[in-house]
């Protein structure tokens, strides 16, 4: 993976990653709480049909910021993203 992305993934204070330097698109929606829902969204912000083979939609934890990031990447970086979040707040954890 170092290999592959040598800017690595780095984390904030809050330990969110910051998937934004292999980010292909940054795109604004308001996050439903669905995750096929918001990767609909997404995809229409976009201007795709469908999310680009080899991409997943990340939900950045500011709650309304989608990033298309290799899937690769994503899945590898252990993490709490933006739609985890949001289910915890509408649960009231």
């Amino acid at each position: 993976m170092q290999a592959k992305y040598p800017k690595s993934v780095r984390f904030t204070e809050e330990g969110f990653p910051d998937f934004a330097p292999y980010a292909l698109k940054t795109v604004g929606i308001s996050f439903s709480g669905d995750r096929k829902r918001d990767v609909v969204a997404a995809n229409a912000a976009a201007g795709f049909k469908h999310t680009p083979i080899g991409y997943t939609w990340h939900h950045h934890q500011n709650g309304r910021t989608m990033q298309l990031v290799p899937t690769d990447l994503h899945r590898a970086i252990s993490h709490t993203g933006g739609h985890a979040t949001q289910k915890a707040v509408e649960s009231g954890e």
